[in-house]
């Protein structure tokens, strides 16, 4: 845990001083007012569990995928025990749920499931014939392959249980409830802060740059997992906004996405803003003016933030070369990677993106990681990806709405093009969007079936 804040600089990186939920209540940190934030978190949602599972018209499967899929973010060290909460629900989703004798499969499943059993194939050869990776080999990297598995059964689970306008409508809103949970404990975070005390989980924007105000982790590990998390919702939190009214939750998601100061964050942000602007101009005039106003305000009172945050994509995003400290994340270090594992090095997503072997690299270039853990079968698996979407963006005709079909594409090309940014590539709320967009295309296909055989 380290702390800078005085006359000279205003840096902060004050991070947690417990690692899971049992020595964050037996060491009473729960009672300091750094903490507040986060047991305004887990008093919020634990009404919001009571709260759907006190609605005897949910399966109880679907019950513990919506927790599963909502309480994403909440992965800081305080909601942890050895996994966290959202991966425990997953997991009972997932037992109650394969007792079933009928199940409904889908492409985005298909997909997740193939990957990990290629995944696993790949693996379990090379922990036989590599020695670095055998001895690089433990029980964890088993539990990250089998973190897929849980995330696709949960996808069937929604494609199972969401069968109408109206499932759709209870999904989102116990989500997008929980979300705000979220927003609720970052703004508590600012409160505590003017109050004079720093709380848990105050950082500096972009890790260097300093400001009068730090950027918060609310209930996440830190501001750039919250950022990472928290922003690729914007489709989602734009269908509620359009279709459902919900004006004030997509207000709050602004303040957040926009006084999170994180590279990632607000690189994903601008994609969405931008393919926004291209593709939905027509239907959101007055938010894209309001959008505009958030931008400018962010530039006017934080504008050197604003520019760490610029420089910070440019010079380790862009112009990064091999030597640079941020070298991880150039594209050279392929080669250096295939030297040294031709066949690859086993899918472990971030958990195992420096099992290399290679001293002192941080490897941070998402590419690299991926063909590095999966060497040539990665052109297979990005192969079936983009068949998949493709499949996905045609049954977007069935949607009855121009905006919806345009969400879709946006929804795609975005969580693509954040895919190949950072190793986020099966983070639950980052599919979230595109399931939830291909489950409406896909009950309109079956009215629309309906419709001409009646």
């Amino acid at each position: 845990m380290l702390l800078e804040n005085n006359n000279d600089n205003m840096l902060y990186d004050f991070r947690y001083p417990f690692n899971t939920a049992l020595e964050f209540f037996s060491g009473l940190y729960f009672l300091n007012l750094e903490a507040l934030h986060l047991m305004v978190g887990y008093f919020l949602l634990s009404f919001m569990i009571v709260r759907v599972f006190s609605n005897s018209n949910i399966p109880l499967p679907y019950k513990f995928a919506i927790i599963y899929f909502s309480g994403t973010i909440f992965n800081n060290p305080a909601y942890k025990i050895v996994i966290t909460i959202s991966e425990l629900f997953g997991i009972f989703a997932v037992i109650i749920f394969i007792n079933r004798r009928y199940i409904k499969l889908n492409s985005i499943s298909n997909y997740i499931i193939l990957f990990g059993v290629i995944s696993a194939l790949h693996l379990s050869i090379l922990v036989m014939f590599d020695e670095h990776v055998a001895n690089d080999f433990d029980l964890y990297r088993a539990a990250v392959l089998l973190k897929l598995f849980v995330l696709a059964f949960n996808i069937i689970i929604l494609f199972n249980y969401i069968n109408s306008d109206y499932d759709l409508k209870v999904f989102i809103n116990y989500s997008i409830i929980i979300f705000n949970i979220v927003v609720i404990s970052y703004l508590v975070q600012v409160v505590v802060f003017v109050m004079g005390t720093v709380p848990y989980g105050s950082f500096s924007p972009t890790g260097w740059v300093e400001s009068i105000i730090p950027s918060f982790g609310a209930t996440s590990v830190e501001r750039g997992h919250l950022g990472k998390f928290f922003v690729p919702l914007f489709p989602l939190y734009l269908y509620a906004y359009h279709k459902l009214g919900y004006k004030k939750s997509f207000l709050l998601y602004l303040i957040v996405a926009f006084s999170n100061f994180s590279a990632s964050s607000y690189a994903f942000l601008f994609l969405y803003i931008l393919g926004m602007i291209i593709l939905l101009h027509k239907e959101f005039k007055n938010l894209i003016f309001l959008i505009i106003v958030f931008i400018a305000l962010t530039v006017s009172f934080f504008n050197n933030q604003i520019f760490g945050i610029i420089t910070k994509i440019y010079e380790l995003a862009i112009i990064s070369e091999k030597a640079d400290l941020g070298g991880g994340r150039s594209f050279l270090w392929i080669f250096d990677i295939i030297e040294s594992y031709p066949f690859g090095f086993g899918y472990g997503g971030s958990s195992y993106r420096n099992s290399h072997g290679i001293s002192g690299l941080d490897l941070s270039n998402a590419v690299v990681i991926f063909f590095g853990q999966l060497s040539i079968l990665g052109f297979f698996i990005i192969g079936i990806f983009v068949f998949n979407m493709n499949k996905i963006f045609k049954t977007g005709k069935y949607l009855n709405f121009r905006f919806e079909r345009k969400l879709l594409f946006l929804s795609i090309t975005v969580m693509s093009l954040i895919f190949l940014a950072d190793v986020l590539w099966f983070v639950p709320v980052i599919w979230l969007p595109v399931v939830i967009l291909t489950i409406l295309a896909r009950n309109e296909k079956r009215k629309s079936i309906e419709n001409r055989t009646n």
